[in-house]
């Protein structure tokens, strides 16, 4: 399997042959229109994508989960979680859920943690891919309960899950070398707050995680794609 995860800052019609030279079995993507939206539905079926789930309030804005070429085949679909998650149950040999966020302020962090609350019922039965925009780093942990660092914890304690990312690469929380946000479009201002958590089972399915570059991206959004390729 092969997921992406990239925020295209809007646009998606105009940007989605990039997505697709990704080469993506599953992509999770914020900030994109609605794609039952006719110009964008054309151009989504033209790259390939087969079955599309989309969350939001704004049609020009919200969030997108796509399936490419028949990959997967996504069995149910629920937005339970407000305006911007998803949780859609995958068809395959393993019960698998995929929970996709965009998370919005204020409290960016908060909402990933009403995520997890939401969910907790899958979380628990099922092997669960939890990813997207979290808007969230442990650089801006604070003394409040609900940060970064204590939703890491949860999900590794209570859940099972770990950051491909982080296992891949070998870097903790909060030190990333890897940006997939430049603030303002600013290469100066690196961060990292797009995440892909996988059971810690998983881990040594990993073949491939790889982050685009900044100056190939730069000039389509002021995000980089985050993709991990794993053997499931």
């Amino acid at each position: 399997m092969r997921l992406v995860v990239w925020n295209c800052h809007q646009g998606l019609d105009k940007k989605a042959e990039l997505l697709a030279d990704l080469r993506p079995d599953i992509a999770i993507v914020p900030e994109c229109a609605n794609p039952l939206l006719p110009k964008l539905a054309s151009v989504l079926s033209k790259c390939g994508v087969t079955q599309s789930a989309w969350n939001g309030n704004n049609q020009q804005k919200g969030l997108g989960v796509f399936i490419f070429n028949n990959a997967v085949k996504a069995e149910s679909i629920e937005t339970l979680g407000g305006k911007f998650s998803i949780k859609i149950d995958l068809d395959l040999a393993e019960k698998v859920s995929l929970i996709a966020v965009w998370t919005q302020n204020p409290g960016y962090i908060e909402e990933a943690h009403k995520t997890v609350e939401t969910y907790k019922k899958s979380l628990n039965e099922r092997n669960v891919i939890f990813a997207g925009d979290f808007n969230s780093n442990k650089i801006w942990d604070s003394s409040r309960t609900l940060n970064h660092t204590a939703l890491v914890d949860r999900l590794k304690n209570e859940f099972g899950l770990a950051s491909a990312y982080h296992h891949h690469f070998g870097e903790d929380q909060g030190q990333e070398k890897r940006a997939t946000l430049y603030f303002t479009y600013n290469e100066k201002k690196p961060y990292h707050i797009d995440y892909v958590f996988i059971p810690q089972k998983w881990l040594s399915k990993i073949k491939a995680v790889h982050v685009g570059e900044f100056k190939k991206w730069i000039h389509v959004s002021d995000h980089c794609p985050l993709v991990l390729e794993i053997d499931v």
